[in-house]
Order: C-alpha cells, then sequence, then structure tokens
C-alpha cells in the first residue's frame, strides 16, 4: 500500500506543474495499462485545481484515501432506495453505471454512481451533480434523459433513461459507413449538441462511446459527465471560459485526447466551439472508421491534434466531397474558421441531406416544377432551422446607465432609476441575460462606443439613452446599438413627466423585447421583481431613496431614509420602499453611517423588514433586507442564511443578497465560502467602492494578511477619498504588526472623523506601547460621548483591548450584547480582538452568540 500511494503521490507531484498537452503525454506514458490510476491521479490535481477546500487538507490523507478503497463494489442485487439493482452495464472515470429496476414505477433505468473512491473528493461530488444538473434541462430525443438525482443509502447517483443498444464505435465499420448513414447520424447527433448548446451547456467529451444507437435506429448522445453548465454564470452569449471557482482549470485536461479540440489540449479556457471541433472527429471516423488523429503514442496523437491535418476522404461521390467539406471545416485548428454554432452547422448538414436520398430520387428531380417546389421545401427547412435557433438562442443585452443631459443634477435619480427598472422588467425572459446594473454603472455619462462596451461586457446589444430638456419638458432619446457592428436596431424619443415614468419604462422594454426577437415566457419573467407603487410619486421618492442609498454616508443615509419614508406614506403597500427603510436603519447606530439608539435602530429595521416581506415575498429585496435583521439584530446564523439564499434563488444577479451572505459565511468562520460569495458580488458591482472593500475585508477576518494588505492598498490608490478604504487599510497594518503604518493612516483619518477612527487609533497607540497617547484617545472618546454624540460601547472595548485591560474591554462588549449592537457580530474573527480572544469570559461571549471563539491562522 506504502509503495502504492508513493506512485500516486509521485505522478501527482510531478504532473501538477505541467502544461495540459504535455501533461496528458506525461500521464499517458506514465500510467500506461493502468487507466484507474491514470484517472486517480487525474481526479487529485482535479481537486487541488478546482476546490478551495481540497487545500485545507493535505493531499497525502486524500490520497491514501482514494488509493486504499476499492475501486467500487459490485452493487448487483443489492436494492438502494426505490431501485433494484439488476447488472452492470459499464464504468467510467467518475463512476459505475447499472441497469435497475424502479420498484415504485415499474420500469428500468440506468443508475451511475459516484464511485466510492471519490466519495470524499468535493470536486467530484460537484461535478457528478453537475452533471445531472445540466442533462436534466434537455428534452431532445436524441440526449438520453435524467429522470433525477438522488442520494440513498449512503449513495449518490444519477437515474437516468436507460437506452438498449450499441455504441457508436461499435458500429462503425473498417473503412467507415456509407455516406448517407454517416450523414443520417451526424444530422442527429448535430441536432443534440444544437439543443444542449441552446441551454448553456458544452459537454466537451464527444465521441463515438458517449453515443448509442439502439436497435429502431435512434442515436442519444449520453455521457455528459464533463459538460459545463455555462449559461447561468455567464453573461456572454458566447462563453470565453468557466469562472475558477466552478471550472476546470488550465493544466487539467478532462476527455479522451484524440477526440479533444486543440484549444481543449492546450488546457485552455473552453467555449462552445471546441464540441465542434470533436462533432468533425466523430464524423470523420464515420466516413473513414478511423479516428484522423490517433497515432502510436499520446504524445503523437496529441502533436497531430494541435498540428496535423487529416488526409482527405478517398471517396469522390458529390456527397462524400461534401461531408468532407463540413468536417474539415468543423477540424480548423484556429476557432474562428470553424462553423460558430451547431446551428450553422446542422442547417449545412441538412442542406447537404437533401438532394442525397438516393439514385430513385434522381428520376423526381427531372420534373423542373418538382425540383422547384423540393428546392423551396429545403429553403423553408432551413431558413426556419436557423429561424428557430436566431430566435431563440441565448442572448446578452447591456443597458447603460440613461444620461441625464438635462442640466439638472437633482434628475440623475430619474435616469439611474429608469435604468434600473428597464433591467429588472427584462431580467428573467426566456433567451435573454441582462447585464445587472452594478456591471453597468461604471458607464454612466461616459461617451464610451457602444461597440467597446458590448466587447468589454460580452454583449451582443448595448442600450443608450439621454434625458434631456425641451422646451421645459423631459424628453428621453433611447437606442438600442448591434454591439458587433455599431449599427442601430431600435430607437425611439419620448416626451415625458413623473407620471409618464411606468409608461415610458413598459414601452421601452416591449420594443427591446421585439427588436431582439424574443419569444417571452410568462413563466420566466419576472415581472413581480419591477414591483411598482400604485401612487407615481410614491415611486419617484423610491428612486431617490436608492440614489442616496447607493452614496451612502453619513448625510446621503438619511436623506434616503426621508424619500423611503415618504414613499411609505404616499403608498403604505409599496413592498420595495420598506425594504429600503429597513438596509438603512440597519446601519444607523453605527459610528461610520449615524448616531441613533441601537434598540430605536434595530426595532425600525426589524419592522420595515417584515413589512416588505408580507407585502411581497417574490422580491429579492424584501428576503435580503429581512436576511440582514436576522444577521445583525437576532444573530440568527440559520434564518439569515436561509432568507439570503431565498433572494439568490430568486435573482442569481442581485449583488447586495451576495454581499450580505458573505458577512454572514465571514462572521460565522467560513471563510472560503465568504470569499466566493464577496468575489460574486463585487463582480456583479465592479464600481461598488462597498462591494470591493466587501471582498479584501473577508481576507482581514481569515488572518490573511498577505492578500488583505496588497488588497486594500489598491483600493485606497483608487479610491483615496473613500474613507472605509483608508479605515480597513489601518487595520489590516495592526493586524500585521506594522503600527507606525497603521498609526500614520488612522491618525489622518482620525483628524477627519475622530468618532469613526477614535477606537482602531487608540487602539494602535495602545499595541505600539504609546499608552499615554492611547489614554488621550480614550478621554477624548469619553468626552465627544458626554456631549452627546453616540459611541457605542464596543468602541471603547477596542481601546481597552489594546490596552490589555480584559476587564473592562470585555464589560464593554458585554454591554454591546446587551444592546444587540450589530457589528458585535464580527468580534469572533477581527484580529482586533485577538488579545483577550482566549479569555474564558470572551470565549463565553461568543459561544452565546454562536460565533467562532479563535479564527484560523
Amino acid at each position: 500500500m506504502r509503495n502504492a500511494w508513493q506512485q500516486l503521490q509521485g505522478l501527482f507531484d510531478a504532473a501538477l506543474p505541467l502544461g495540459g498537452a504535455e501533461r496528458a503525454a506525461y500521464l499517458a506514458r506514465e500510467c500506461a495499462g493502468d487507466d484507474d490510476l491514470r484517472r486517480e491521479v487525474e481526479s487529485l490535481i482535479g481537486a487541488y485545481e478546482e476546490d478551495e477546500e481540497f487545500l485545507e487538507e493535505p493531499a497525502l490523507s486524500l490520497g491514501m484515501r482514494v488509493i486504499s478503497s476499492s475501486s467500487s463494489e459490485d452493487l448487483t442485487g443489492r436494492r438502494v432506495g426505490s431501485f433494484k439493482i439488476l447488472r452492470p452495464l459499464g464504468q467510467g472515470g467518475m463512476g459505475d453505471v447499472y441497469l435497475a429496476e424502479d420498484v415504485q414505477l415499474g420500469r428500468k433505468v440506468a443508475l451511475k454512481f459516484l464511485s466510492s473512491r471519490l466519495a470524499d473528493s468535493q470536486w467530484a461530488k460537484r461535478q457528478f451533480a453537475k452533471e445531472a444538473q445540466a442533462v436534466a434541462m434537455l428534452d431532445h430525443p436524441n440526449i438520453c434523459a435524467v429522470h433525477g438525482f438522488e442520494e440513498a443509502d449512503g449513495f449518490r447517483f444519477i437515474v437516468m433513461q436507460y437506452v438498449e443498444g450499441r455504441r457508436l464505435d461499435e458500429l462503425i465499420p473498417d473503412g467507415g459507413l456509407a455516406p448517407a448513414d454517416a450523414l443520417s447520424r451526424a444530422v442527429k447527433i448535430a441536432s443534440a449538441l444544437a439543443a444542449a448548446h441552446a441551454h448553456g451547456i458544452i459537454h466537451r467529451d464527444i465521441k463515438p462511446s458517449n453515443i448509442m444507437e439502439t436497435a429502431d435506429g435512434k442515436l442519444k448522445v449520453l455521457d455528459f459527465g464533463l459538460a459545463k453548465l455555462v449559461q447561468q454564470r455567464q453573461g456572454a452569449a458566447a462563453v470565453t471560459g468557466p469562472p475558477r471557482s466552478n471550472s476546470f482549470q488550465p493544466g487539467f485536461i478532462p476527455g479522451t485526447i484524440s477526440y479533444m479540440s486543440p484549444e481543449q489540449l492546450r488546457g485552455q479556457k473552453l467555449d462552445y466551439l471546441t464540441d465542434i471541433f470533436s462533432f468533425g472527429v466523430v464524423l470523420y471516423e464515420l466516413l473513414t472508421g478511423s479516428n484522423p488523429f490517433t497515432r502510436d503514442s499520446a504524445a503523437e496523437t496529441i502533436s497531430a491534434v494541435l498540428t496535423g491535418k487529416p488526409a482527405p476522404l478517398k471517396s469522390t461521390g458529390p456527397l462524400s466531397r461534401e461531408l468532407n467539406r463540413v468536417a474539415q471545416k468543423c477540424l480548423a485548428k484556429e476557432k474562428a474558421a470553424r462553423y460558430q454554432s451547431f446551428s450553422e452547422l446542422l442547417a449545412e448538414l441538412e442542406a447537404v441531406q437533401g438532394p442525397a436520398a438516393g439514385g430513385g430520387r434522381r428520376r423526381w428531380y427531372a420534373d423542373v416544377r418538382a425540383a422547384a417546389a423540393a428546392v423551396m421545401l429545403l429553403l423553408v427547412v432551413t431558413v426556419a432551422t436557423f429561424a428557430y435557433s436566431y430566435m431563440t438562442r441565448a442572448r446578452t443585452v447591456a443597458v447603460l446607465p440613461i444620461a441625464n443631459e438635462t442640466g439638472d443634477p437633482s434628475l440623475d435619480y430619474v435616469s439611474t432609476g429608469m435604468t434600473e427598472s428597464i433591467i429588472k422588467k427584462l431580467t428573467g425572459l426566456a433567451g435573454l441575460r441582462v447585464k445587472p446594473y452594478g456591471t453597468v454603472s461604471g458607464y454612466a455619462g461616459g461617451r464610451t462606443d457602444p461597440r467597446d462596451v458590448g466587447r468589454a461586457l460580452g454583449a451582443d446589444a448595448v442600450v443608450v439613452g439621454r434625458l434631456t430638456n425641451v422646451d421645459g419638458a423631459l424628453s428621453l432619446q433611447s437606442v438600442m446599438i448591434d454591439a458587433s457592428s455599431g449599427s442601430q436596431l431600435w430607437g425611439d424619443v419620448y416626451k415625458m413627466g413623473l407620471a409618464e415614468v411606468y409608461r415610458v419604462e413598459d414601452d421601452i422594454s416591449r420594443h427591446l423585447i421585439s427588436k431582439l426577437e424574443l419569444w417571452p415566457r410568462s413563466d420566466q419573467a419576472r415581472s413581480a421583481r419591477a414591483a411598482r407603487a400604485t401612487n407615481p410619486e410614491a415611486y419617484a421618492q423610491a428612486m431617490l431613496g436608492h440614489h442616496f442609498w447607493r452614496l451612502r454616508d453619513k448625510e446621503n443615509i438619511k436623506k434616503a431614509i426621508q424619500h423611503f419614508q415618504e414613499a411609505v406614506n404616499l403608498d403604505p403597500l409599496y413592498a420595495p420602499a420598506y425594504a429600503g427603510l429597513a438596509d438603512c436603519f440597519v446601519l444607523m447606530n453605527t459610528v461610520h453611517y449615524g448616531q441613533m439608539d441601537t434598540r430605536e435602530a434595530m426595532m425600525k429595521a426589524e419592522w420595515a423588514a417584515k413589512q416588505a416581506v408580507a407585502l411581497d415575498d417574490t422580491l429579492p429585496d424584501t428576503h435580503t433586507s429581512l436576511g440582514l435583521v436576522h444577521l445583525k439584530i437576532h444573530w440568527d446564523w440559520q434564518s439569515a442564511e436561509r432568507e439570503f439564499k431565498r433572494a439568490i434563488e430568486i435573482d442569481p444577479q442581485y449583488a447586495p443578497a451576495h454581499y450580505h451572505y458573505s458577512n454572514l459565511l465571514a462572521v460565522t468562520g467560513r471563510f472560503p465560502e465568504a470569499t466566493a460569495e464577496s468575489e460574486r458580488a463585487r463582480d456583479l458591482d465592479p464600481f461598488s467602492s462597498a462591494a470591493r472593500l466587501n471582498y479584501c475585508r473577508t481576507f482581514y477576518f481569515a488572518h490573511d494578511d498577505a492578500r488583505a494588505l496588497p488588497c486594500f492598498e489598491r483600493l485606497v490608490k483608487e479610491d483615496p477619498d473613500y474613507k472605509n478604504h483608508r479605515y480597513m487599510l489601518g487595520l489590516v497594518y495592526l493586524s500585521k504588526g506594522a503600527h507606525a503604518d497603521a498609526i500614520e493612516v488612522l491618525g489622518k483619518l482620525y483628524e477627519e472623523d475622530r468618532r469613526m477612527a477614535g477606537s482602531a487609533l487608540g487602539h494602535a497607540y495602545a499595541v505600539a506601547g504609546r499608552r499615554a497617547e492611547a489614554l488621550s484617545v480614550l478621554a477624548e472618546a469619553e468626552r465627544i460621548k458626554s456631549g452627546g454624540a453616540l459611541i457605542p460601547p464596543q468602541e471603547f472595548a477596542i481601546i481597552y483591548a489594546g490596552l490589555g485591560d480584559r476587564d473592562k474591554a470585555i464589560g464593554f462588549l458585554g454591554e454591546a450584547a446587551a444592546d444587540r449592537f450589530a457589528p458585535l457580530a464580527s468580534i469572533g474573527v477581527d484580529p482586533l480582538f485577538d488579545g483577550i480572544r482566549h479569555d474564558p469570559r470572551f470565549v463565553a461571549l461568543a459561544k452565546s452568540l454562536n460565533l467562532p471563539s479563535q479564527p484560523p491562522r
């Protein structure tokens, strides 16, 4: 066993630093004749590069479990859940497939079990579930259907349609199939993959052994185990590659070498065109009986895929020539030279198929009128195929912030509010991806070329608008630009007042849908999310509230509350206004934003959040606000997580839900998840200073100073006027022990805002040994408080923690807990409290809040 592990570890260590093609060649050579060993090495590498949690566990312990476990026990004859296992059907790198009987429904199914040797691999489990999710959304006669994904009796398995027949690689004779037979099968395969791509799924392992043909000639594409679901995570219609947290990384090659595209072998990011290359290999094999790239060794095979040109087909018949042309175009090394979609390829194949029915039909073509009819029929089919694919393919639209060119800055809220509302109206329509407001907000007021914006955001179309004042009346000019050509697709001008805002928003949304030639589906259109007030003035007030909320500081947050409250007064049933109030009040007892009494602020926040959800529980806003109440007031982590997840389920692109969920994960010590969520929030709202700070702050709470310091240094350089960036940079210097740097940063901030920076500066003086200066800051804080300003107990606790006075520090923390002071939730992970973290009283306080009492170092 030790020798086996040493061999695995040696292969893992040697293969990990290699590039994609080089690694594949190395493993093929070193694991020749031992496919199980190779799969286990690849699984380890995949887990290492894919799963952040893997980094927390030594590779040795995972490797020992993999190598010491059996391949998979034979389940024949066993009962698993409601299924009786009949016999094995096959084995793959991730799991074994069995024929089973569904006892409840009385039918035969195929069950794909996750291999026991991968049961503890987080990467493998995610990939296995991803396969089920990917195929479950597909309903196509040439794709093996997935009935469900279940866990029973300690097993994870996918329940699939049982397809009885033979694999395509078993059916292809030496010399290949007759051209007409090959074409017939190629059309079915292309049709299946066109459907998969329409749902945002790249198969990534197309080969004859993954295609089954039944006795009656039906074809089924199988094994989406390496499929990549991209539609929900990518903004662009043409996917440029999956993000790091949920994809294969460059260097880890999934699939089978001789069917891979050049970009797949190089370990590059993949898009839909990789499947077109693999399809070309299959088509070539159908016609010739041999793979165009297979050589005697893996290294030679890789070289052939990367540089070799497949030999032309030997047959010289018209159909063979056409199919050879199609195959060669699919097999182009450069992606731009291939077919750009399976819809385009399918139309080409069906056009080739039209005149290929054999000699009997040639006599029919002799009739001129019949020939004309056949041509027209072929044209209709081709156009219909193209139209269907064109109208159902997912498109990406970026609605840029409407520019306020009225000369009146007080109308900024109208242009911003209308932009957000139009985005919400479009979000959720079938076949349309809409960039969230946070992603486009940085283009406000700019004169950027829409084509440049489209390329930067991966959008097919860009919508721009100008709000002007003509003869004392507001006028909105809006146009939609094709991002590739720069041509105008649609445009209109609207005269409007506040009462016409709803009408204009609806009209613009309707025209955009029409010009994009979408097929709206009422079950997917999230019209509830574009919730509107019954009173146009209430809507305008809510717009103003959101405007000042985005600019939030001590003054603007007060203005936001005033406008949200006025919206509620005008329309007591308008849920988004209540959600806005809750978001504001939950911050009003902190030194950064307000000085409202803690209990008053929390009571108002809770009331507003509950009102919002009661009025409309279909909005991500309302669930996020209620989650904030559970997080900040009750410290009820489970309820908060439930609300944040519900908000994300309603709208995965709602940045505030990801933002606050990341805070919950951080304060409870779940740092890898917190980092992922904060990164998602930042990516959805990249121009938000708060979102960028939140991402860096996750590293601070995790005591990861090596990443926190450059992160905050970059933020301060980019946005030096944002006080919170400088405040957090000072805290990171403290965490690193760079006391002089911390005092310099916090001292300057203290001169601007003593309530905000006082506690951190006092702490910095204390830990630097400058006790007199620390006591001076403490005295100043007491003077400010005695003058009537709010200085929460936790601020004093921070200074006393630096002074080493545990009794007073923990005493003040106890007062904060009694007040339900929201920022207290972070004490379990905040490095400011490391000096008192092991005091039994601190441990007891953290435990009472269900917080981690000692974060990982």
